[in-house]
């Protein structure tokens, strides 16, 4: 996480518990981004509040670029997880990210 938040250049950091919080401080406007790079997240962390997030304009993606689903046939875990509050921003954090996404893509395992 200290890699990502070096490269993506962060004016503020938010710590903040729960992956529903962050969700409704995503939608609220307090915060611009939600990254969650590794294992871990099940799709009943999101299901309820990334909707919420997308209607308020908000983009997510797993850590592949993937856009969320939530198929019942699963293991039920997200594959990392990036959200921002609108894809331009998405957009500006993958690009600071550059090559260091693809290196992170292939060292987690999901």
């Amino acid at each position: 996480m200290q890699q990502i938040i070096e490269k993506v250049e962060p004016v503020e950091i938010c710590r903040i518990g729960g992956a529903g919080n962050k969700c409704c401080n995503l939608a609220q406007g307090n915060v611009d981004a939600y990254i969650h790079p590794s294992p871990g997240l099940k799709f009943w962390d999101l299901c309820p509040n990334e909707p919420l997030v997308k209607a308020m304009g908000g983009f997510a993606t797993d850590l592949y670029s993937n856009r969320l689903r939530y198929p019942i046939e699963s293991d039920h875990k997200i594959k990392g997880l990036f959200l921002a509050k609108n894809p331009a921003f998405m957009d500006l954090i993958k690009r600071r990210m550059g090559e260091f996404l693809q290196t992170l893509v292939t060292t987690i395992k999901l």
